[in-house]
């Protein structure tokens, strides 16, 4: 059974090259996202056994990220 991942990444070049690198093992399925609404959905409606979120401060602030996952209460949280 493959590894489900969310992607979050504003950044398109950034992220298209994480998912090449990421997609060269066929165990993972990923789940790309670019915006922060789109973050806060995928997190509250769907499952993953792994969450990376991109550190871009210009598309976002990442302290809103941080208080989002403490009010999703996502577990195994490590920055």
């Amino acid at each position: 059974m493959k590894k489900k991942i969310l992607l979050f990444e504003p950044d398109k070049l950034l992220r298209k090259t994480l998912i090449e690198q990421i997609s060269l093992n066929d165990d993972f399925d990923i789940t790309e996202l670019s915006s922060l609404a789109d973050f806060k959905y995928g997190v509250n409606k769907l499952f993953f056994d792994l969450i990376i979120i991109g550190t871009d401060q210009g598309s976002y602030r990442f302290p809103s990220i941080g208080q989002f996952i403490k009010e999703a209460k996502i577990m195994s949280v490590a920055l």
